[in-house]
């Protein structure tokens, strides 16, 4: 599958249904698993096909260390991915419903800004998307740039 790319920014209804371009949802299978991002400075959402949700949760546990049923962390962890995700479904409209706990934890009311990030989408409030447009990134470069030596 091609990476999941490009932004839009679309409205949100009365009941909580965003509209997924065409673009994504040609991509995406109708069952979806919608989540709070791993993101802990800027509150907003991914929506991952369920496979690719298990893929990211099974490389948030790697990178801890691996899984262990002994772990309070661990635990912990997996039950705060898991409690905050919910298994969504593309209408027949092209439309998928927001859970209403994950809507207010994201701040999205009226409209969301939807970006494509490879193998997933972020949804975010319009003030949220701006907040993380704003913020430092490192220079794509510096990595690169640090490695080479002068002769």
């Amino acid at each position: 599958m091609i990476g999941l790319m490009g932004k839009s920014q679309v409205s949100v209804d009365a009941k909580g249904r965003v509209l997924l371009p065409a673009k994504y949802r040609k991509l995406l299978p109708d069952d979806l698993v919608v989540t709070k991002s791993a993101d802990e400075q800027l509150a907003s959402l991914a929506i991952y096909p369920p496979d690719g949700f298990e893929q990211w949760m099974n490389s948030v546990l790697e990178a801890k260390g691996g899984y262990s049923a002994n772990s309070r962390q661990m635990a912990d962890l997996i039950e705060e991915f898991y409690a905050n995700a919910e298994q969504v479904t593309v209408d027949t409209a092209g439309r998928v419903l927001l859970p209403a706990a994950l809507r207010e934890y994201a701040a999205i009311d009226k409209e969301i800004v939807i970006t494509g990030a490879r193998d997933h989408l972020m949804l975010r409030s319009p003030d949220t998307w701006q907040a993380q447009q704003d913020r430092p990134k490192p220079s794509i470069f510096d990595d690169a740039a640090s490695s080479v030596t002068a002769p």
